[in-house]
């Protein structure tokens, strides 16, 4: 992709989407215009002098899109991220995410793959054998925020003891507001509004849009006449466990009517019965495997690169747990065998893959061990460079720095 056909994609995208033109930067009266809502909070004592200095941020930048091409779909659209490093409300968007944590947790949320293998594993229905992926089209951009805002309103009014009892839930909900009513960026020095929708790259943007996904799953496995025997999701991807393909795009039809705001699309196994979702490929026999991409080229930091030799063995391990952790039985010697064939033609010597693999395995096998108390007396971090860092990391361990 060149520059000016990526650069006509984003303009594509600001076109078509929910964005507006901004007259000027918002970056030099943001911070003080904050800072007023923070202060009429504190002096009405809603919320603490050390929640007003966690909020601000006094150096700010503006915050910068960027889009990440989808290769892996037709016509390579592009995925937009705001950059929020150092942005004017980074640091309130941080902290609100903090406190929206205990909302997020619930039952159809996977923590990562192992959770979703742990699930597969666990659930036996043998009249449910059809197993599709529900896919949320454009999920942050889409995602009505103020519907979320309002759930979690709710439910701080009815479990106050969800936020610090020095944090009211009414400050809580007007800081909110001031983050989504504030949402801009920055492109080709032009500035715009985000107008609906929030920005992928905000922590505050995560939380919100998993309690609006979160709501309306659970009312359409509560109110479905046919749900599903089990179902997950993770972000915009769901699973689903169904009796056939009708049922699979019945429950779609039905939990399509429940939101005007995010839409759902249905991904049907292959023709062999396999179906990818998340790094894991599930067989028809519910066996499992690791999932790559088509455009996915197994090339990796090269073992011939200035890195630390701990960076190159931590790639190691982490293919080889992968593949412990994912593959069943059936698949795991030929989930090995790619993993050593993909690092050697990476450079890394057979003598070294063969140890940490062999390592990997014997760490599986054991119970994690007790993690060592930190004595350090403080922390020091500097640029890694292949003659200096081993000999200046013994100097280090000697005084008890880390």
């Amino acid at each position: 992709m060149t520059h000016q056909q990526y650069d006509d994609k984003v303009t594509e995208h600001l076109d078509s989407g929910p964005y507006s033109i901004l007259s000027r930067d918002p970056t030099p009266t943001l911070p003080s215009k904050l800072d007023r809502v923070l202060k009429r909070l504190l002096t009405d004592h809603k919320i603490t002098k050390s929640f007003y200095d966690s909020c601000r941020n006094l150096h700010p930048r503006a915050p910068q899109l960027y889009g990440t091409p989808k290769i892996h779909k037709e016509h390579c659209p592009i995925r937009p991220i705001v950059t929020f490093y150092n942005t004017p409300l980074i640091a309130l968007h941080k902290t609100l995410a903090h406190y929206l944590k205990p909302l997020t947790k619930n039952t159809l949320r996977l923590k990562d793959s192992n959770d979703m293998i742990h699930t597969l594993r666990q659930h036996t229905d043998n009249n449910h054998n059809y197993f599709c992926s529900l896919d949320i089209k454009s999920l942050y951009t889409s995602c009505n925020m103020k519907l979320a805002q309002l759930t979690v309103k709710t439910t701080h009014q009815n479990d106050p003891s969800l936020l610090p009892s020095n944090l009211s839930p009414s400050a809580f909900d007007t800081l909110i507001s001031f983050c989504l009513d504030n949402s801009y960026f920055e492109y080709n020095n032009q500035f715009y509004a985000q107008t609906s929708g929030g920005p992928m790259g905000s922590p505050l943007t995560v939380e919100l849009a998993e309690i609006r996904v979160t709501e309306i799953e659970t009312t359409a496995l509560l109110t479905s006449p046919d749900p599903p025997s089990l179902y997950r999701h993770f972000v915009d991807d769901g699973f689903g466990r169904f009796r056939d393909k009708a049922h699979a795009e019945s429950f779609l039809t039905f939990i399509n009517t429940l939101s005007t705001d995010l839409l759902y699309t249905l991904e049907h196994p292959s023709q062999d019965g396999s179906l990818p979702f998340l790094d894991i490929l599930i067989h028809k026999d519910l066996s499992t495997t690791v999932y790559r991409k088509p455009t996915h080229t197994d090339t990796y930091t090269h073992y011939s690169t200035a890195s630390p030799q701990s960076t190159k063995d931590s790639l190691i391990r982490s293919l080889t747990r992968r593949a412990y952790n994912i593959c069943s039985p059936q698949h795991l010697h030929n989930e090995l065998s790619h993993v050593k064939r993909v690092l050697l033609d990476n450079g890394y010597p057979l003598e070294r893959i063969n140890l940490i693999m062999q390592r990997t395995k014997d760490s599986l096998n054991r119970k994690p061990p007790q993690p060592k108390p930190n004595n350090s007396i403080a922390h020091i971090s500097v640029p890694y460079y292949a003659t200096l860092s081993k000999p200046l990391r013994q100097i280090t361990d000697r005084h008890n720095l880390s």
